[in-house]
């Protein structure tokens, strides 16, 4: 993971950043979790980058991978998942937070908490008062703190919803359906968390028609 020249997709990114920015003009927006309908829909990219460009101003950002049965943003960013959220927040385990916070090289302003070893009870863990604690001290320690988690029609997604000021969705044109679109509406709209934006991902650019068609794979 490193910052990656102009490019379209980058371009994006940067539009997702001024519609967040834009977005907490009326209601300060500091913790976004990141999620989709179904898995597989490439979250914890957008996660990632999402959190990548929203440092870009010197802002302090942290991203928090919230997928404690399928952790991936150490695979993604190339740092160590042995101690991470699941040690911070297990009633077994004492972990202590900077132990746990890894610093982008690359990326100055950016900070990851890895999700640790996994949890056979991430949805207890995630609803917890302990995770509720973390999420308020990294509110204040950082500008925006990025959660990754996993798909936000599961049940330890769910359990984070109440935590958070807003909600970034991953949809894939083409795959993602109409009716898992209207479900994680419902849902977030009964949470009552505001629904900051839809990423549509893999789609690519066609040289020269400012036409976006989807990827074939």
């Amino acid at each position: 993971m490193g910052r990656a020249p102009y490019s379209p997709a980058a371009e994006a990114f940067r539009g997702l950043r001024t519609s967040l920015e834009f977005s907490a003009r009326e209601k300060p927006v500091k913790t976004i979790l990141v999620t989709s309908g179904r898995s597989a829909e490439g979250k914890t990219t957008i996660a990632a980058n999402l959190a990548d460009i929203l440092s870009q101003p010197g802002r302090k950002v942290i991203l928090v991978d919230a997928n404690l049965r399928h952790p991936r943003v150490h695979q993604y960013t190339g740092i160590s998942n042995a101690l991470g959220l699941n040690e911070l927040i297990s009633s077994e385990k004492a972990a202590g937070i900077d132990r746990a916070i890894q610093k982008m090289e690359s990326i100055p302003n950016l900070s990851i908490l890895p999700g640790g070893d996994g949890s056979s009870n991430p949805t207890d863990l995630l609803g917890s008062k302990k995770m509720k604690d973390l999420l308020c001290t990294l509110s204040g320690s950082y500008d925006y703190v990025v959660i990754d988690c996993s798909p936000i029609l599961a049940v330890d997604a769910q359990a984070l919803l109440g935590q958070v000021d807003g909600v970034v969705l991953v949809v894939v044109p083409g795959k993602t359906s109409k009716e898992v679109v209207r479900a994680v509406d419902e849902q977030v709209q009964r949470s009552g968390v505001r629904l900051l934006g839809v990423v549509l991902n893999r789609l690519q650019r066609v040289p020269g028609s400012g036409r976006w068609e989807i990827l074939t794979n």
